[in-house]
């Protein structure tokens, strides 16, 4: 594909996208109508806080099953695939990194919801949202640097490279969640995406001020951000930085989660009517996005990988999947525990390969890393309680979110007494 084609398929998408998305949010047109009108009628399905640990409960199981057989990590241990073949595994496994535009775009929703509501300052939202999402991780980094430092001289090993005050300054960096960020030691690989948290958050009060009427310009611009940046959509660079671990490729997932977040646009599509049509047609949808997902080159197509089928794929979820009596509550349980299970998860891949590759099924080494993580997760929380660690933390939180209090207009005219 030359370069006018390229700039073509990239105008195409986002006129495409962009047409959608306005008549979804365009209160004149009529799907938006249609879809207000199912909205006032009794909802049976909401996007709150159980549906999104439902869904990052998806997330976390396909992102344990990625670690666990990408880039041929089984190769040369005696696992059976049965009833599928080797090659079927390692050729569908990329698949499963969907897991990381799922988080980005539940947190862009989330945040969304979270900034819209919010009765504080910028600054002091982005403190609080920050301190809440990263408390978690500032625990179980504590906890694995003297863990890993006992067993085997970990932080050490990683963090002093012969001089005291870049050690210092690098644990700092990793603690705080901005290695990946300004290219420092950190404890973990996999915890990149602390990074790219953390650009979300700070990054919201910019793409969802006003009530997100610029969200969409946002997302457009992000999209045309990432294609631009290195200058040359064919080099091994570029195709390297989509695929990678950079915080900005998964902002147009970020920001596609804002979006249906503005007017409630999730809600409304699945509670809109006709679901029996939608279901045979989100099958087929999400059988064509399967094959799109596989054989699309990233290069070219990467906001349909990272971001548009991710989307359909939670829609799907959301509307269908989680509903299925007791998987909503097996599914919140995990996400509930996903963040624990994110951070800690590698170093037992990592640490104990011969255990969990020398199992007789693939399936038994997948089942028995999610029950290790999942079992030390409830640790880690039973430990967080008897410190009282989450108090302290939402005491802080607590004070972030009070506002000074203003003299009252009688004190202002009343003065100094005489």
């Amino acid at each position: 594909m030359n370069l006018l084609g390229f700039i073509g398929l990239t105008v195409l998408f986002c006129l495409v996208f962009g047409a959608v998305m306005i008549s979804l949010i365009n209160r004149e047109s009529p799907v938006y109508r249609r879809l207000h009108a199912a909205n006032e009628r009794q909802k049976t399905i909401s996007f709150g806080k159980a549906e999104s640990q439902a869904i990052k409960g998806i997330a976390i199981l396909a992102m344990l099953f990625y670690h666990l057989f990408c880039s041929g990590r089984a190769n040369g241990y005696p696992i059976s695939y049965f009833p599928f073949t080797k090659e079927f595994i390692d050729h569908h496994t990329q698949i499963f990194k969907i897991c990381v535009p799922m988080f980005a775009f539940v947190s862009g929703y989330g945040l969304f919801i979270s900034y819209r509501q919010k009765t504080i300052s910028d600054a002091k939202w982005v403190g609080y949202r920050y301190i809440k999402s990263f408390s978690g991780f500032w625990f179980v980094f504590v906890l694995s640097v003297l863990i890993l430092q006992l067993i085997q001289g970990r932080f050490v090993a990683i963090y002093y490279k012969g001089d005291v005050w870049t050690c210092a300054l690098s644990v700092v960096i990793d603690f705080l969640g901005l290695a990946n960020l300004f290219g420092t030691p950190t404890l973990l690989g996999t915890w990149w995406y602390m990074s790219a948290a953390f650009v979300f958050i700070f990054l919201t009060p910019l793409f969802c001020r006003g009530e997100g009427k610029h969200v969409l310009l946002w997302l457009f611009g992000s999209i045309i951000f990432i294609r631009l940046i290195f200058g040359g959509h064919g080099s091994d660079v570029y195709v390297e930085y989509l695929g990678g671990t950079t915080p900005y490729v998964f902002l147009a997932a970020f920001l596609t989660g804002a979006v249906l977040a503005r007017n409630d646009l999730l809600i409304r599509i699945v509670n809109a009517p006709g679901r029996p049509v939608r279901l045979v047609f989100g099958i087929v949808l999400l059988l064509a996005a399967y094959k799109v997902y596989k054989h699309a080159a990233l290069k070219y197509y990467w906001e349909l990988k990272w971001a548009l089928i991710p989307a359909l794929f939670i829609l799907f979820c959301v509307e269908f999947v989680i509903r299925i009596p007791g998987l909503k509550q097996v599914l919140r349980f995990l996400g509930r525990h996903s963040t624990n299970m994110y951070l800690i998860h590698n170093f037992f891949r990592a640490y104990m390969k011969e255990f969990f590759y020398g199992q007789r099924h693939f399936l038994i080494s997948f089942l028995l890393l999610v029950g290790i993580s999942l079992i030390c997760s409830i640790l880690i929380e039973a430990l967080k309680k008897l410190l009282r660690y989450d108090v302290s933390i939402n005491k802080l939180c607590s004070r972030i979110e009070k506002e000074p209090k203003q003299e009252t207009t009688e004190a202002l005219k009343a003065g100094p007494e005489s």
